[in-house]
């Protein structure tokens, strides 16, 4: 209907076409509960992928937040393989989602942790919680980009 009325708009009036975009979660289970791709990439002109936070602080150990393929050490079987932009992107077009209209979300902010052992600072670290929260955003476990550039500025 939103789709008729905008063409309608544009019909009546002469003006600009007016874009029709949705934004689209990254995890299979949000996607399979909400969306029938099929049919909404007939009608949209964009769908915004929202492709970040497949892991957040609160886990029990580090991991990028918008990774973009998997890990190679993960088993055939781990759930963890469908945590990355790659698999939800392929995920789309499997669902019949037009690639030219995919685009990709990508976070300019970090999350942050609390490790067990400060000098244990790999991906998968065991940690005890999120991080400290940021001077300006004052949210625990979470960085803006701006905030991640002050810091590494006055590290130095």
């Amino acid at each position: 209907e939103i789709r008729e009325a905008f063409d309608a708009e544009r019909t009546s009036t002469g003006k600009n076409e007016l874009i029709l975009s949705i934004g689209v979660p990254a995890g299979k289970e949000h996607i399979d509960k909400g969306f029938d791709i099929s049919t909404i990439t007939e009608y949209v002109d964009f769908m915004n992928v929202l492709s970040y936070d497949y892991h957040t602080p609160y886990e029990s150990e580090t991991h990028h937040h918008s990774p973009l393929s998997k890990r190679p050490n993960f088993s055939r079987w781990d759930r963890r393989n469908k945590l990355n932009i790659e698999w939800t992107i392929d995920y789309y077009l499997e669902l019949g989602a037009v690639p030219e209209k995919l685009i990709v979300g990508i976070p300019i902010y970090g999350r942050t942790y609390t490790l067990l052992d400060p000098k244990d600072n790999k991906l998968e670290a065991p940690t005890n919680g999120p991080g400290k929260e940021g001077p300006s955003t004052k949210e625990k476990g979470y960085m803006a980009y701006f905030e991640i550039c002050q810091k590494s500025l006055m590290d130095e």
